[in-house]
């Protein structure tokens, strides 16, 4: 297998989007299984080329360490469309990306599949994780809150009922989740709202609440501790 960044395509409602799968260096010389992750980028990085996904976020940290990094990873593109039909064409081809992966790959581990996402991704990544709950042994959303209106299908669900609609059907998957302090776009009061909402409901959340803004990933994503702690869970 080509190792390294590969880029792969597939359809969704008969239009082609691009993705970019990471292969770690080892991948042909390893027994297995390998750990799988799941990137979901910002809003900024909508679009077509099938490359910008891959320059924030987990893609840097990747890039940083080609030879070691010890996980497959996708990375899937959203396109530039805006609201609903744009969300959930994301939220689509992240999924049929996992899962052309998790077919294509052998050694890929279905037992520690990984999912994360920043800002516009980590809210998208909360649907994603609450549609599909059973692919994932961990989630890490950074700098998001949840659409409580995508979760339920309606548009008067209340944010609070949202959260706990969201609480009810996360309650297998580990969640750490991370937010600035002085967060202007989305407030770290939507976390916390999050967590009382999860945690009320008996789930495995946690919330560090760190010193900074809105693009807090790049540190977040550097912690050793952080991947020391998803490389432990399994399904």
């Amino acid at each position: 297998m080509t190792t390294g960044f590969v880029s792969k395509s597939l359809s969704d409602g008969g239009t082609t989007y691009g993705y970019q799968v990471f292969i770690p260096a080892n991948y042909n010389t390893t027994s297995g299984p390998i750990p799988v992750i799941v990137f979901m980028h910002g809003s900024g990085e909508k679009g077509s080329d099938n490359q910008v996904q891959t320059t924030v976020g987990l893609g840097p940290v990747v890039k940083a360490s080609l030879s070691s990094f010890p996980a497959i990873v996708v990375f899937p593109q959203g396109p530039a469309i805006e609201g609903t039909t744009g969300n959930e064409i994301f939220d689509r081809i992240t999924v049929s990306a996992l899962d052309k992966t998790m077919g294509e790959y052998a050694k890929a581990d279905p037992k520690r599949v990984y999912l994360t996402g920043i800002s516009y991704g980590g809210i998208r990544g909360y649907e994603v994780a609450y549609r599909n709950p059973t692919k994932f042994a961990a989630w890490v959303p950074i700098s998001a809150s949840i659409c409580a209106s995508c979760i339920s299908g309606s548009t008067s669900t209340t944010q609070s009922q949202g959260f706990t609609l969201a609480a009810q059907g996360l309650k297998t998957v580990p969640i750490w989740e991370f937010h600035g302090d002085n967060d202007t776009q989305i407030s770290v009061s939507d976390s916390y709202a999050i967590r009382t909402a999860f945690t009320n409901n008996g789930d495995p959340y946690q919330l560090t609440v760190v010193s900074g803004g809105h693009s807090i990933w790049d540190g977040v994503y550097a912690n050793p501790t952080l991947w020391t702690w998803v490389y432990q869970k399994t399904r």
